[in-house]
């Protein structure tokens, strides 16, 4: 929905998606043409929709094998200056997808462990992105520090004192 500046919006634009249940979205400009485009998530499923810049949006990258897609998030990982997904999933792990700048990515295994969350930061302040990773079913985050080329260390685990949802 575009805003009209003073706290309304206007009609919002549709775009059908070809899963069901979308749950996150992540924006980012990932074919670098200046315009807005979303990385979303659904069951069993990633999607990256490329914005044409008027509010409609283009399937560009699916990721279907995935069983259990639960979080997604984004950042440029390896300093090529193309962002780059990180996509958890409850049953494989999370994983890491280089993006090539087109809105197309290359995927490798990142942290295994049934992930239920993921968020990329500088957790470290080293000017190097990090992946977090947050597991519902032990309590445990996980950070791998980021070597700022994408890859990254052995994951630190960090317990929260008790279940996620606990």
């Amino acid at each position: 929905m575009f805003g009209n500046g003073d706290g309304t919006f206007q009609t919002p634009i549709t775009t059908s998606l070809n899963f069901s249940l979308p749950t996150v979205v992540v924006s980012a400009d990932f074919n670098g043409d200046g315009n807005a485009d979303i990385a979303i998530i659904g069951e069993s499923i990633a999607a990256v929709l490329l914005g044409n810049g008027q509010g409609g949006f283009e399937n560009s990258s699916t990721f279907t094998d995935l069983d259990g897609v639960s979080g997604i998030a984004v950042g440029d990982v390896n300093g090529d200056g193309k962002p780059d997904l990180v996509i958890s999933d409850v049953l494989q792990g999370a994983s890491l997808w280089m993006g090539n700048g087109n809105g197309t990515f290359n995927g490798s295994e990142l942290l295994g462990g049934n992930a239920s969350d993921v968020v990329v930061a500088d957790f470290n302040h080293d000017g190097k992105l990090d992946v977090a990773t947050a597991f519902s079913d032990t309590g445990i985050v996980d950070v791998a520090l980021g070597n700022g080329d994408g890859t990254f260390q052995p994951p630190l685990a960090s317990p929260t004192g008790g279940g996620l949802n606990g």
